[in-house]
């Protein structure tokens, strides 16, 4: 791996050489990349598919640490700020102000599947079954979490709050959903059901 391509580091974002290749796999809990002097908004990987997708700007890119010669890359009409893979890893889910694409990992030239909502969308996870996607949506004053079905259909919000609610993550039986909020002063972890229309607990 080139020096100076990738760094551990404790916050989200630093600057890498232009031109370097990243050809190993990276934590996505403990490693910050950059590609190209640009920011890294959002960065996940996929162990069912062994590719590692991030955003910067309004650009998803997508290598396989396995094959340096492989990458794509996928352009967006606005900002990415939200990047998960399907379970099984061959689709990716992006967020974006205005809605969420669906985009397969390996296929060079595609028009994306778009799921549009009005809002500014800065988050999103797929259920463990890949049958549901949660979305971070700022649509009427803060944020706060919705769900969806993986083709678009049924968006719901689940919580409510005065607060800013963020950061979806799904328990692995797919009946709960984690996600952060300042509801209670600072921010904290709460748990609720992925079905809405509870209390959430921290």
């Amino acid at each position: 791996i080139s020096a100076g391509a990738w760094r551990k580091c404790r916050c989200s974002r630093r600057l890498a050489p232009v031109g370097s290749r990243i050809v190993k796999s990276v934590s996505v809990f403990e490693t910050c990349l950059t590609w190209l002097f640009e920011w890294i908004d959002a960065i996940d990987a996929s162990a069912a598919s062994g590719l590692v997708a991030f955003s910067f700007g309004r650009t998803l890119s997508v290598i396989d640490p396995a094959d340096t010669g492989f990458r794509r890359d996928f352009q967006h009409e606005r900002t990415v700020s939200g990047v998960a893979f399907e379970p099984k890893g061959r689709r990716i889910a992006t967020s974006t102000y205005g809605g969420a694409a669906l985009w397969y990992a390996r296929i060079e030239k595609q028009q994306p599947v778009k799921l549009a909502w009005a809002g500014s969308h800065t988050g999103v996870a797929f259920s463990p079954d890949g049958s549901r996607i949660a979305v971070t949506l700022t649509r009427d004053g803060n944020s706060q979490l919705y769900v969806m079905g993986a083709d678009g259909s049924g968006l719901k919000r689940v919580s409510y709050s005065s607060g800013i609610d963020t950061e979806a993550a799904w328990s692995p039986d797919g009946k709960s959903l984690y996600f952060v909020s300042d509801r209670g002063g600072g921010p904290q972890i709460y748990r609720m059901g992925s079905a809405g229309g509870e209390t959430p607990q921290r």
